[in-house]
């Protein structure tokens, strides 16, 4: 069995040396050699530190943990608002959390890593029916009831890609959890927007949907999915999965959706669409609250786009 360990002061540096131990080593980082030892690490690695952020931090100069480390929170506050300066403390190696032996079961899962890669659609559709009723069985064993199901592939050069889905009504049976893992990856093309990118709903990273469907389109062999992705096999999912998934995804039939109005109601999203080219016009609901640190209260949020571009982005951010 293949495991890393991390050994530090604290939670966030033990996650981290954990980190730096993969695929299958240990990684201590000593008391008192905390901030040498982040120092020299892209800005990217720490916790919270997305794509569109590192490169706001790296205008301003920041690339590294280091020149975090050194920069006043007065200039930190200008791209990360009011979690200047929680970062500028984990970036100093510092973080009072407790450790919790013992806490109350907030989530049941189930997870595998195969001996061999498996690119066959039934073997993968077969794999979330199997976990499906695992976790199914756990959580009666356990008395309990989940709403919020979540799928998560990791590729084996390490690359993991993580979809969830929260249910109208929270369930212990395996038919529903296996339901909800096959329709996420639908849900990614059904909510798109004409630039292919997923409308914001409380994060102001622009994320390319097209990096997870056509993954999916050639794991699934769907050809609405394959629609979604991109023209030709990505780089990393190429370099993954061989070259008969090159050739084999080229090959792909092409299925344009029909939908123009779709209700994502376990979300509480609805998306209307003139059509599906990228010079479309898009709007898209997301009704409830965001909620938590990256947004807020307010129960209707939407996107609007007309002929591809955006005209209105409702990222839902308190900052």
């Amino acid at each position: 069995m293949v495991a890393s360990v991390g050994i530090a002061p604290n939670k966030f540096l033990a996650k981290m040396a954990s980190d730096m131990g993969k695929p299958d080593g240990l990684f201590i980082i000593p008391y008192g050699r905390e901030r040498a030892v982040l120092a020299p690490l892209p800005v990217r690695k720490l916790w919270g530190v997305g794509p569109v952020t590192a490169r706001r931090l790296q205008q301003m100069g920041v690339e590294t943990i280091g020149d975090m480390q050194n920069a006043p929170v007065s200039q930190l506050r200008k791209v990360l608002g009011n979690q200047a300066v929680l970062f500028h403390q984990l970036a100093l190696g510092i973080d009072s959390r407790p450790v919790e032996a013992e806490r109350e079961v907030k989530s049941i899962g189930d997870e595998s890593t195969m001996e061999e890669d498996i690119f066959d659609r039934e073997d993968i559709e077969c794999q979330i029916a199997l976990h499906s009723d695992v976790v199914a069985r756990r959580l009666r064993k356990k008395g309990l009831s989940g709403q919020a199901v979540t799928l998560k592939i990791r590729f084996a050069s390490f690359r993991t890609l993580t979809r969830s889905m929260t249910l109208s009504e929270p369930t212990r049976m395996a038919e529903d959890i296996e339901k909800a893992a096959r329709a996420m990856a639908m849900a990614d093309l059904l909510w798109s927007k004409p630039d292919h990118t997923q409308p914001a709903n409380g994060d102001s990273d622009r994320t390319d949907l097209r990096d997870v469907l056509t993954p999916a389109a050639w794991l699934l062999k769907d050809p609405l999915l394959r629609f979604g992705g991109y023209d030709c096999l990505d780089f990393e999912s190429a370099w993954e999965m061989g070259m008969e998934a090159v050739i084999g995804y080229e090959q792909m039939t092409k299925e344009t959706p029909q939908n123009e109005l779709v209700s994502l109601e376990a979300s509480g999203q609805a998306v209307l669409r003139s059509g599906w080219d990228q010079k479309a016009d898009y709007l898209h609901f997301m009704c409830g609250s965001l909620g938590g640190g990256h947004g807020h209260f307010d129960k209707l949020h939407l996107d609007l786009s007309y002929e591809g571009e955006d005209v209105l982005i409702d990222t839902g951010r308190y900052t």
